[in-house]
């Protein structure tokens, strides 16, 4: 079984009842000697995610705090007609770097 997470400030309270409902599926997997082991890391990692209750506003506070790493300003623009330009004007110029950034990876 593969997952692909995207971290959100705004999940809704069903979305996270059912991301922890996939995480104690995994774990019960991994005690029954699923075949597809996962490494410790990861399990700790899920573990975290699982038992973690991070309010909205503390997500929001620190993502504001921590914005310097972020590839790219298009979240923080508030109409959407701004962030797809800023896109486009990124993508066909590239003058952020993001794009070599993301294609070397």
């Amino acid at each position: 079984m593969y997952m692909q997470a995207w971290y959100s400030a705004a999940w809704s309270h069903n979305t996270l009842r059912v991301f922890r409902a996939a995480l104690t599926s995994i774990f019960k997997q991994q005690q029954a000697g699923c075949k597809e082991h996962l490494p410790a890391s990861v399990l700790n990692l899920l573990r975290h995610w699982q038992l973690s209750d991070v309010t909205l506003a503390a997500a929001r506070s620190a993502w504001l705090a921590d914005r310097n790493h972020s590839c790219s300003n298009i979240a923080n623009f508030k109409r959407k007609c701004d962030r797809m330009a800023l896109a486009e004007y990124q993508v066909r110029t590239n003058t952020s770097g993001w794009f070599d950034t993301m294609c070397a990876h």
